[in-house]
C-alpha cells in the first residue's frame, strides 16, 4: 500500500515507556500507525476527540500524527463543525477533513 506515491506503508508495533509493546489496533480509538505515521479518525463525537488527544499527547514527539475526518457534516448536527473547530484548538492541530471525489453525499452510498 502507498499513498502519494510514497515508500510502501508497514504496520510495526511500538514500545511505550513501561515496555508495552502496542499492536497498531491497541495505541488508541479508532487509530493506526504506518512506520512513524499515526492516523486518528475523528467522528466530532467526544471519544474520538479524547482519543485524538491522548495519541498526540502520548506519542506527538515521535511520529507524524494526523487527526482525519469523513465528511458527512451535511447530514449531521449543525453544531459538530463548532466542535470538530473546538477539539483541533483544544488538541492543538488541524483535522483533515475527506471527502470522497466519485461520491458527493451519502446517499449515494445507500443500498436501496
Amino acid at each position: 500500500m502507498t499513498i502519494d506515491n510514497k515508500k510502501p506503508l508497514k504496520a510495526k508495533q511500538i514500545e511505550n515507556e513501561n515496555g508495552y509493546r502496542h499492536s497498531p489496533a491497541s495505541i488508541g480509538y479508532n487509530s493506526v500507525l504506518f512506520d512513524e505515521r499515526l492516523l486518528v479518525w475523528f467522528s466530532c463525537g467526544a471519544a474520538s476527540a479524547v482519543a485524538a488527544k491522548r495519541v498526540i499527547e502520548q506519542y506527538g514527539n515521535t511520529h507524524d500524527i494526523e487527526v482525519v475526518y469523513c465528511d458527512t457534516l451535511e447530514y449531521e448536527h449543525p453544531d459538530n463543525i463548532r466542535f470538530l473547530s473546538d477539539v483541533a484548538g483544544w488538541i492543538g492541530r488541524d483535522i483533515k477533513i475527506i471527502k470522497s471525489r466519485k461520491y458527493n453525499d451519502i446517499l449515494c452510498m445507500a443500498i436501496i
